[in-house]
């Protein structure tokens, strides 16, 4: 397991990093985890069937709600509906305010847990990304006109590769 933190220099900006595995993708079938310590005004996530930034599937966490989208050649394209979903369990943090996240990327499927509660599971009928990298993000989001960044921390990452 891993240990991470990405700042975000600037509000309406989003960083992704991927972070150094021993294993070799692409990969078909992943659970990827982490206890996430979000920052202020914050959104952090998790991408599969990463091919580039312009190409992947994503799950963001933002306050107490979550959304499932895919990046098609640079358009996104929502997944889940209405794009924001109540982040069930969110309010669950532990002593030291992390979220625990867990997503499966499963081909198609991707199914969402948040601090040990299962979410609505998506399936990308198109199929865009059977295969692909994985990556940990950090979004930080303007409130009230500020323009202020901020640092996300991304504890015990782990990073499981299933077979079919």
């Amino acid at each position: 397991m891993q240990n991470y933190f990405i700042n975000v220099l600037q509000a309406d900006h989003m960083v992704y990093v991927i972070p150094p595995h021993h294993l070799q993708p692409p990969f078909a079938n992943v659970i990827i985890s982490a206890n996430v310590k979000p920052g202020a005004n914050s959104g952090f996530g998790f991408l599969c069937g990463f091919q580039d930034i312009k190409n992947f599937y994503a799950v963001k966490v933002s306050g107490s709600k979550y959304t499932v989208y895919k990046n098609v050649q640079g358009q996104f394209i929502n997944l889940t509906s209405p794009q924001w979903l109540p982040a069930n369990g969110i309010e669950n943090t532990d002593q030291f305010g992390q979220v625990h996240l867990l997503v499966n990327c499963m081909g198609s499927s991707i199914g969402v847990e948040i601090n040990g509660i299962g979410q609505k599971m998506v399936v990308d009928d198109a199929n865009s990304f059977p295969t692909g990298n994985v990556a940990i993000f950090a979004a930080a989001e303007a409130a009230n006109g500020d323009n202020a960044g901020t640092t996300v921390n991304f504890d015990d990452f782990s990073l499981q590769v299933t077979n079919p």
